[in-house]
């Protein structure tokens, strides 16, 4: 079926795709806020209340075990790991497996021991390694998953407060701790309360409340300055791709950040001289903080452990979901029809189903499995063909190793029709089409991989074809002839489910100089050619014809053909009528016609009415030869003929012959009585023959008086009295000479 490809897209596998995709591989890590505000006991545990940090730790525990569950016996890497920070960032485990019970149970422990050891040891509520460094806890988080090739990266981030100190060195925070001041110079204090180091006011790490003007001796409740170093660092690693899930615990609504804090809050003025603080100046604005600033646009706060519970199932559920989008754009086909911007020439019929049958053509393919699931739509302009949905079938290769073949195939058309196409094209029938893949080596997916197809291309066919047309009157060529060719309604491409519309393949062409051609039709499709308009003074033809263009060729019709117009004829009637004595003499009448100053030759019907309304019929041969009996137009009195065939506006002259005593006279279409024997109809008097109107012609013969025989009284008579009267004018003139004389 010509201008209708059908194109194949195949991917072949050593491995079945569901089974390269069946299990994802995840990389989390948990990272606990361990500062000194974590050991209050508000959160309540059933009937009693216990720590935030006894409560965090418990919450933990469940989710090493729910992920432990999840990840067992899959054929996936399954890593987990955990930061606790403080005044500074912790590793209390790095990325390991976490896929058997006793694994689940060594990382419990772990987590639970490290963390209380650096939490709860005496004098923590003093010492200066009790602050909340976000910033150290991001960072080391970070690090862990930038060294791992997991390609789903997840952190799930708890704390109770608000950031008070950020990054001196590495994961070590800033002392908030400031003790003297010698000659604009601050002395920290360490945990022995020993002058160690001093920094300048404008340093980093010198913890002054700009309102009241006084370093922060007892420490810091809020710095807008580590906040801003969370803010930056969180936002670092949400570029790479890793989503961060905060958790609040125990946050109050009503907490606020007061500049005008004796000594807690601190560089609130430095940066923000109108106290538009980082993390906003309430709880409430914090909590969008840690949702959006630091989270991937997730928060869960939470009050006792149940919540606490819930938010770690609420964040596990959502990662696994992650999980399986993450291999969404994998294993999948992007098709975009036309290629170098052809789109418009390359349209698309359909999909097929399991069978090549054009009824089974549709936009998206249906799988066998239970669900129907689509395996390819066609949406935009594009097909999107997803493997992981699809069936394949089963093979080997000469290595005799199992291969899984998958495959879509589909029908395009080439637009054959549209205005500019050009047959010494080859035209793309698709725009680049790639396959998105990613394997499985060693347990871990790889990153997405690349490969395109071959593109197919295609070339179309015009087809070309002229005739002449010809009157039937004397074969001339005619100009002013209108066709048409039109698509024909039985054309094949009609069973398709994209077709040429009819009016896209419809043209009238006029003929010039008796020649029409129809030039650059499309090929491949059936065509009615009809006149639909006459040249001038002929008759519209009622004939079509049929014709099939095929790869360029045309059929049903040759080139030169002659296509003959019958011309318009009328009818002339001339009648013959006799004064005085009639007699039943014929008159003889000669007829010339011409059209387009060109003599019209060859016999024409004609029918003669006799008094009596009796007809005959006859041929007549109009020529020159008054000698031919047959180009002779012979009536008696009264009788009239009516000759056909002559063409419409033809000029014609008619001469009566026999007119021996006889005075003649003509009447042309009822006008006035003129004497003669010739009666002309041409343009001198602005007379030509007319369609549908009554052209006649009436001779009327008026009988002249004859004299008698020699010898008979009547002659001697007339005879004596032609004397007499020629006597009276001799006498008269012979009076006059002898007067004169006299």
């Amino acid at each position: 079926l010509e201008n209708y490809f059908d194109i194949t897209l195949e991917v072949n596998s050593y491995s079945k795709v569901e089974q390269i995709l069946k299990d994802q591989d995840l990389a989390i890590v948990i990272v606990m806020d361990i500062s000194n505000s974590m050991n209050t006991i508000d959160v309540t545990d059933g009937s009693k209340k216990i720590s935030r940090l006894d409560a965090a730790q418990s919450a933990a525990n469940k989710f090493i075990d729910d992920f432990k569950n999840y990840s067992k016996n899959v054929n996936a890497s399954r890593k987990l790991g955990f930061v606790a920070f403080n005044t500074n960032g912790h590793e209390i485990f790095s990325l390991q497996d976490c896929k058997t019970d006793e694994e689940a149970i060594n990382l419990k422990n772990e987590m639970e021991t490290d963390t209380d050891k650096i939490a709860l040891k005496d004098g923590y509520h003093i010492s200066s390694t009790r602050f909340t460094n976000i910033e150290a806890g991001l960072k080391k988080a970070n690090e862990m998953l930038s060294n791992s090739v997991i390609q789903n990266k997840y952190i799930i981030f708890i704390s109770d407060g608000f950031p008070s100190t950020y990054i001196k060195s590495d994961y070590t925070g800033y002392n908030p701790y400031m003790w003297k001041k010698y000659n604009n110079s601050f002395i920290a204090k360490d945990e022995k309360n020993e002058n160690t180091f001093g920094y300048s006011e404008s340093s980093n790490g010198i913890f002054f409340n700009e309102f009241s003007k006084l370093i922060c001796k007892d420490g810091t409740n809020y710095s807008d300055e580590a906040a801003r170093r969370a803010s930056s660092q969180a936002s670092s690693i949400k570029k790479k791709g890793i989503k961060i899930f905060s958790v609040g615990i125990s946050i109050s609504d009503d907490r606020k950040i007061d500049k005008t804090s004796y000594l807690t809050d601190v560089d609130i003025e430095k940066y923000n001289a109108k106290g538009n603080f980082e993390v906003g100046s309430n709880g409430e604005q914090y909590k969008n903080w840690l949702k959006n600033f630091i989270g991937s646009g997730y928060y869960y706060d939470t009050t006792d452990t149940l919540q606490l519970s819930d938010a770690y199932a609420k964040i596990f559920e959502q990662v696994k979901a992650y999980s399986n989008q993450s291999s969404v754009t994998t294993w999948v086909v992007d098709d975009p029809m036309g290629g170098n911007g052809n789109i418009s020439t390359i349209e698309f019929v359909g999909l097929f189903y399991d069978t090549n049958s054009y009824k089974n053509l549709h936009d998206s393919i249906k799988n066998d499995n239970v669900n129907q699931s689509n395996t390819a739509n066609y949406t935009n302009n594009r097909i999107s063909w997803d493997l992981k949905n699809s069936k394949c079938t089963e093979s080997v290769d000469s290595n005799n190793t199992k291969i899984y073949k998958y495959q879509i195939k589909y029908r395009i058309r080439l637009k054959n029709e549209l205005p500019g196409f050009d047959i010494n094209n080859i035209y793309n029938t698709n725009n680049p089409t790639r396959l998105t893949y990613i394997i499985r080596k060693d347990g871990v997916l790889s990153e997405n991989k690349y490969i395109d197809f071959p593109i197919p291309q295609v070339v179309g066919y015009l087809g070309n074809f002229n005739f002449f047309k010809k009157s039937s009157f004397d074969g001339s060529n005619l100009s002013g002839a209108k066709f048409r060719l039109e698509h024909d309604p039985n054309c094949l491409c009609h069973n398709q489910r994209r077709y040429v519309t009819k009016s896209s393949v419809t043209y009238e062409v006029m003929s010039y100089d008796g020649m029409v051609n129809f030039s650059n039709i499309p090929s491949g499709h059936k065509y009615i050619l009809t006149e639909i308009e006459a040249p001038y003074n002929h008759v519209l033809s009622n004939d079509s014809y049929n014709i099939e263009i095929i790869n360029g060729d045309v059929f049903g019709i040759e080139n030169g053909m002659e296509f003959i117009n019958e011309i318009n004829t009328t009818s002339l009637e001339i009648e013959k009528t006799v004064l005085g004595k009639a007699s039943s003499n014929e008159f003889m009448f000669k007829l010339y016609v011409k059209y387009n100053n060109l003599s019209i030759k060859g016999s024409v019907p004609y029918v003669i009415t006799d008094v009596n309304g009796k007809n005959t019929s006859g041929l007549l041969n109009l020529n020159d030869d008054l000698n031919d009996p047959n180009g002779l137009i012979k009536l008696k009195n009264k009788e009239k003929i009516v000759i056909s065939g002559l063409p419409v506006n033809s000029i014609y002259e008619i001469k009566e012959i026999t007119t021996d005593g006889y005075d003649v006279s003509y009447i042309v279409n009822n006008d006035e009585e003129k004497r003669g024997n010739v009666a002309r109809c041409n343009e001198v008097n602005n007379c030509y023959l007319k369609k549908n109107e009554n052209n006649r012609v009436e001779y009327i013969n008026t009988v002249l008086y004859l004299l008698p025989e020699t010898g008979s009284s009547g002659m001697l008579i007339l005879t004596i009295i032609g004397f007499l009267l020629f006597g009276i004018p001799v006498i008269y003139i012979g009076y006059l000479f002898c007067h004169r004389k006299t």
